[in-house]
C-alpha cells in the first residue's frame, strides 16, 4: 500500500514536484499518527522525509484534517487547563484547599497597579493640556487676523500687528514642543512598559493556580497510599513541571516589579 503511494514521480528534469497516484491511501491511516511521527512509514519505494509534507500538499483534504486535529487537541487541551484552574480556585475559596501566598509580591502588585492607573491618568490630563494649549495657539492666530482686519489703515501700529501676531504663534509653538520632547514622551515610554509586564502578572497567577493544583493532585495520591504507581511518578511529573514554569515568571517580576516602582 505504501509503495502504491510514494511510486510515482516526476522526473527531475521536468520537475522536482512529487506527484502521487493515489493520494486517498493517506487516508488508511489514523491522523495520529502523521501527527506523531515525522516521516511516513517505512516503504520500499521511498523512505526519505521529504515525502511526508508533500504528500500532504497534494491532499489537502487530509491535511486540513491533520491541522483541525492538531487545533482540536490543543484547544482541549487549554480548555482542561482552564477548568482545572477553575476548580482549584473553588476549592480554595471554600477552604478545601490551601492556596500559596506571597504577601510581599502581591503588596508589589498593588504598587505596579497603582503606578500604571496613575500613570495612565497623567497622560489622559497631559494631552488634555497640550490640546488646551494647541487651542490657545490657534485662539491667538484668530485675534492676531481679526485685530489687523479691524485697524483702518491710518491707525497707528497697524504693521506691527503681524509681527507681534507671529511672535507669539512661535512661542506658542516652542511652548508646545518643548512639552512633548521633555514630558510627553517620556510618560509615554513610561507606560509602554506596562503591558507587557500586566500579561505576565497574570500569567504567573494562573501558572501559580497550576502548582497548587498539581501539588494537591499528588498530595492526594500520597494520601491514597500510593507511592511507586504510575500515576504517582507523572503527577511528580506534572508538579516539577508548574514550579519550573511559575519559578521562571516569579523571578523575573520579582526583579523587575520593585525596578519599576523606583523608576
Amino acid at each position: 500500500m505504501c509503495s502504491d503511494l510514494f511510486a510515482a514521480e516526476a522526473s527531475q528534469s521536468s520537475s522536482s514536484l512529487l506527484t502521487y497516484t493515489q493520494p486517498q491511501l493517506w487516508q488508511e491511516y489514523p491522523i495520529s499518527y502523521w501527527i506523531a511521527s515525522e516521516t511516513p512509514p517505512p516503504t520500499r519505494a521511498r523512505t526519505d522525509t521529504h515525502a511526508f509534507p508533500s504528500c500532504l500538499l497534494c491532499n489537502p483534504p487530509v491535511f486540513a484534517g491533520i491541522m483541525a486535529e492538531i487545533k482540536t487537541g490543543i484547544f482541549a487541551k487549554n480548555v482542561q487547563k482552564r477548568l482545572n484552574r477553575a476548580q482549584e480556585k473553588v476549592l480554595q475559596k471554600l477552604g478545601k484547599a490551601d492556596e500559596t501566598k506571597d504577601e510581599q509580591f502581591e503588596q508589589v502588585v498593588i504598587n505596579f497597579k497603582r503606578q500604571e492607573s496613575e500613570g495612565a491618568r497623567l497622560q489622559r490630563e497631559m494631552k488634555a493640556y497640550m490640546s488646551a494649549i494647541k487651542g490657545m495657539q490657534q485662539a491667538s492666530i484668530n485675534l492676531t487676523q481679526s485685530l489687523h482686519e479691524v485697524y483702518e489703515p491710518d491707525w497707528h501700529g497697524k504693521d506691527d500687528i503681524v509681527t507681534i501676531g507671529k511672535d507669539c504663534d512661535a512661542l506658542w509653538e516652542d511652548f508646545h514642543n518643548k512639552l512633548v520632547d521633555s514630558t510627553l514622551l517620556n510618560l509615554d515610554g513610561y507606560l509602554q512598559q506596562f503591558p507587557d509586564l500586566k500579561v505576565r502578572v497574570a500569567k504567573r497567577s494562573r501558572k501559580l493556580i497550576d502548582y497548587d493544583s498539581a501539588r494537591h493532585q499528588l498530595e492526594s495520591l500520597h494520601a491514597a497510599g500510593m507511592k511507586n504507581d504510575r500515576k504517582v511518578l507523572k503527577a511528580e511529573d506534572e508538579l516539577k513541571k508548574a514550579q519550573k514554569v511559575f519559578d521562571e515568571l516569579n523571578v523575573g517580576l520579582q526583579d523587575e516589579l520593585p525596578t519599576l516602582w523606583d523608576w
